[in-house]
This record gives C-alpha cells, sequence and structure tokens, in this order.
C-alpha cells in the first residue's frame, strides 16, 4: 500500500477500531442496567417518577445497537438519551445521595475511547449542569460529603476532557502532517526534514519526552563513486526500509539529507536508543553484506537540550565521536573514498 493511502485511511481505520469496543461497552452496562432496574421497580412499587429512567435506557440501547456511523442520526440520539439516563437515574436513587453518581464519567471515557471528542464534551456539558444543581442542593441540605464528592466529580471529568482535548487533538494533527506528501522524501519514501522541524516542535511545544537519534552512513561517498548514482539511490531506498524494519511502529524516521538520517524516539531513554541503534546496525550489516557501514549519536528531550537546533548539535557531536572510536575495518568505510567508480 502506497504512504499517501496508508496515512490517507489512517484516522479512519483507527476510529472503526476503537468504535466498536465503544459501542460495546456502553449497550453491556445498558443491557445489564434494564433488567436490573426494572426488577427493582416493580418489586418495590415505586411511582411512574422512578421508571422514567427505563424508556432512556431502552433509547440509549437502540442508539448503540444502530448507530454505527460517526455522523448517523443515532449519534445525538445517543448522547441525548445516555445524559437522560444519568439525570434520570440519579434523580430516581435518592439525588446527591445516589450510589450512581459515577456515571458522570461513562460518556467521556466510552465517547473518548471513540475519538468522538464532540459528544464527550456534549455529555459532559449537559450532565454538568445537573451536577452543579446537586452541589447546591447538597450545600442548602449541609450535606458536606456528597459536597465534596460531587465537586470532585466536577474536576475529575474537566480533568479527563482536558486530556481528551490533548490527545486526541494531537494524534489527528499527527496524522495529518504524516498525510501530507509535501513532507515526506521522494526518493525514500520516509518523512523529511520539513515534517521534522514541524513534528519536532509540536513534541517540543507540548513537552512530550523524546529521544533524537542521528545517523550517518559511512562509506557511501565511495560506494557511490565505485558504483554510480542510481546504484547509490537504491541503496538509499534499501536504508531506508531497513531503518523502517530496526525501528518501532511509534518511532519516526527522517531522511535528514543526503546519506544522514534521523529518528525520533517518543519516551525514549539512552538505553533503548542504543538498543535500537544496535539492531540497526546488526540489520544493515546483513541487508548490505558490509557495503556501507553506519554510525548513530543521539540526544534527549527535554533532560539535554530544550530546542530542536540544540539537539541535533549534540546527536551530530556524538555521531562524530562514535565514527573516532570505529574499528580499522570500519574505519575504511568511513575514510577510502578513493578507489575509482564502476560503470
Amino acid at each position: 500500500m502506497k504512504a499517501h493511502h496508508f496515512f490517507g485511511n489512517l484516522e479512519h481505520m483507527l476510529t472503526e477500531r476503537i468504535s466498536r469496543p465503544a459501542r460495546v461497552m456502553r449497550l453491556v452496562f445498558v443491557l445489564s442496567f434494564l433488567p436490573a432496574y426494572t426488577i427493582w421497580v416493580l418489586r418495590d412499587g415505586l411511582s411512574w417518577v422512578d421508571a422514567l429512567p427505563l424508556p432512556a435506557a431502552l433509547s440509549f440501547a437502540i442508539a448503540q445497537l444502530l448507530g454505527r456511523r460517526k455522523r448517523s442520526f443515532f449519534n445525538p440520539l445517543s448522547v441525548w438519551s445516555g445524559c437522560a439516563l444519568v439525570i434520570l437515574t440519579i434523580i430516581a436513587t435518592g439525588r446527591e445521595n445516589s450510589p450512581f453518581l459515577f456515571l458522570f464519567f461513562l460518556p467521556i471515557l466510552s465517547y473518548g475511547l471513540e475519538k468522538d471528542y464532540l459528544c464527550a464534551k456534549r455529555a459532559f456539558l449537559v450532565n454538568s449542569a445537573s451536577y452543579l444543581l446537586l452541589i447546591v442542593l447538597s450545600f442548602l441540605r449541609g450535606n458536606l460529603f456528597s459536597l465534596s464528592y460531587l465537586i470532585g466529580t466536577l474536576i475529575s471529568g474537566y480533568a479527563m476532557m482536558k486530556a481528551l482535548d490533548h490527545n486526541l487533538g494531537f494524534l489527528e494533527w499527527q496524522i495529518r502532517i504524516l498525510s501530507k506528501q509535501a513532507f515526506r522524501d521522494s526518493l525514500t519514501g520516509l518523512l523529511n526534514r520539513a515534517a521534522l522541524q514541524q513534528m519536532a516542535s509540536e513534541f517540543i511545544t507540548r513537552k512530550m519526552p523524546f529521544v533524537l537519534l542521528l545517523a550517518d552512513l559511512d562509506g557511501f561517498k565511495r560506494y557511490n563513486d565505485r558504483k554510480g548514482h542510481l546504484a547509490g539511490d537504491m541503496l538509499l531506498r534499501e536504508v531506508a526500509r531497513v531503518l523502517q524494519d530496526s525501528f518501532r511502529s511509534q518511532d519516526l524516521i527522517f531522511r535528514y539529507g543526503g546519506d544522514e538520517f534521523l529518528v525520533l524516539i517518543p519516551e525514549g531513554d539512552p538505553a533503548l536508543a542504543e538498543e535500537l541503534a544496535q539492531r540497526l546496525k546488526r540489520n544493515l550489516q546483513l541487508a548490505l553484506e558490509g557495503e556501507v557501514g553506519i554510525s548513530c549519536g543521539f540526544s534527549l528531550f527535554p533532560q539535554e537540550a530544550k530546542t530542536l537546533k540544540h539537539l541535533l548539535q549534540i546527536a551530530d557531536e556524538r555521531l562524530y565521536e562514535e565514527k573516532a572510536r570505529v574499528s580499522p575495518e570500519h574505519r575504511r568505510l568511513v575514510e577510502d573514498d578513493s578507489l575509482p567508480k564502476e560503470h
């Protein structure tokens, strides 16, 4: 599959993969709630007001069964019937003393899993309004336990919404960047220097730790001079393939320029960077049979530097330190660029 086709459909694939479990979670909840609550109403002979959660629960269940598309009519129905279910259940089971106050988190969690921030936000706002009324009621009645519990619930819900906004916004931004051909190297298909500037800036702005690993081919000029530029281009494509096979799916691989490559390793540390660099060297040795070697250097954000420029400087210094201490056999690839070309 071509890179631009893959990334063009990535958001759809992610949404489909997580929508089903989120719908199933809501459906399992409501199908377990309906019979239990019905039995409770019938057994205790409660009033029609106490039975109001039942039609809300039934509407909610129908919406989960039929609402499979993001823009379906049943998605708003799911939100409003879900809010009605939460509010009516709490009213019927003791208001500020209800054992079901935790239901406040259900829509935030389930719609958050489904990557549907709009539905999560609607449910949060509606449920927050009802919980504010319960807070006022608890205050007037002097119910300090319920007051503190409700305030804590609202604060926790707000924190969850902020986290959802941050994570979903970053995911969508990353997909947009990856899907643009302007951010891809035409020869290797890897991300290019412009993509590096965009993505590293986003990681730094959001204070997300990462390792920046810089890799430079040893002996590429010699290989290019001996075998010609077409062979050199084929070798660079093979190096790109080896890089993609050597790193994790969440690592971002860039062609930095010429025979230099760069890998952004999220949540990485020196031990992981060293392990991945050694794997790359082994894989490259096997794939290219020693035609060229590779040297690596890395830097850490935010421990060692706070800007991309300084991170690159540190990684570059370490890369050349490694080149200076390579074995004699490896040094031949680094230094010997005087052999005649092969045509």
